[in-house]
């Protein structure tokens, strides 16, 4: 319980921890709606509902969150409230708003939405117009606009780093945005008062190896760099270097990679290391690889 709750809301706290003990304990009678009909709802007491009106939203959000356009800086007051809703649609109606009571200067970030055909695929780009990808809602994941503000609550929807206590559910304020980045504060969780910074994240479906023909070219694959191997000179100042690496199942392809800035990827491929791969040259690697104490070694 908050340390600054008044006597009168310590009181009606107990009162309805109280009422939910005696739901569970069985003390409550039910009723029923109809005359024949079975008595298994239960009435909520008035004391504890807001009634339903134009102003229903404001007057929840303000008996949860009182004093919010002043307070909303203070981590542990935002940690200590919450309001659950049964619908997506109802908790983005409480966000805005929420959101709109704040003195900050918003920013919005926008999704940016495509189809990646398969490859051979015929694809219609007419079919599937933004303005339709921007309307579709996922679990999981943030509507096509996301608007923020400098102190506004947030919360990570996936895990994003659990050595350092990101992840699903933990909870952050916004300290500054940027175009591809946001600076927040934890304030829930073992890191509480840590600085984070949360970059935009590009959601694409990376194909596995079984997906891919060999000896293709047009493709893109996030996979982990096993070994760098030989490399040849071509005539012209291209070098030719080969690599190995494995996809989230252990599958192993072989890739070639034909540059003049050999230097550059040398530098920049580090074994043991996950990339995005684009537009490799790939061939069979007739290997198999499994993860040992987090080291990927032959099978």
């Amino acid at each position: 319980m908050a340390h600054d709750t008044s006597i009168q809301m310590r009181q009606q706290l107990r009162d309805f921890a109280n009422w939910i003990l005696m739901i569970g304990d069985g003390k409550i009678p039910g009723i029923s709606f109809t005359e024949r009909g079975e008595t298994n709802w239960i009435e909520i007491p008035k004391q504890f509902l807001i009634r339903n009106g134009s102003h229903a939203l404001h007057d929840l959000i303000h008996a949860i969150y009182p004093e919010l356009s002043t307070r909303y800086s203070d981590s542990s007051y935002l940690k200590e409230r919450d309001i659950l809703a049964p619908k997506n649609a109802d908790v983005d109606e409480l966000n805005v708003i929420m959101l709109s009571m704040l003195p900050e200067k918003s920013q919005k970030y926008l999704s940016a939405c495509t189809i990646r055909p398969a490859e051979g695929e015929n694809f219609d780009e007419g079919m599937h117009p933004p303005e339709l990808l921007h309307s579709l809602n996922f679990l999981g994941i943030p509507s096509h606009c996301l608007e923020l503000k400098k102190g506004a609550p947030i919360m990570l929807l996936r895990n994003l780093n659990q050595s350092q206590g990101l992840c699903n559910g933990t909870r952050l304020i916004v300290e500054k945005m940027g175009d591809e980045v946001i600076e927040t504060r934890v304030i829930t969780g073992s890191n509480i008062g840590e600085g984070v910074f949360i970059p935009r994240d590009r959601i694409i479906r990376y194909p596995y190896f079984v997906d891919l023909h060999p000896y293709a070219s047009n493709w893109s694959v996030k996979a982990q760099l096993v070994k760098l191997l030989a490399v040849t000179n071509r005539p012209g100042g291209n070098m030719t270097f080969k690599m190995i690496f494995v996809d989230g199942q252990d599958d192993a392809m072989k890739g070639t990679v034909c540059s003049e800035n050999y230097t550059y990827f040398k530098e920049h491929l580090i074994e043991g290391k996950i990339y995005c791969f684009r537009g490799v040259h790939i061939t069979l690697a007739n290997e198999k690889f499994k993860n040992a104490d987090g080291r990927l070694t032959t099978i």
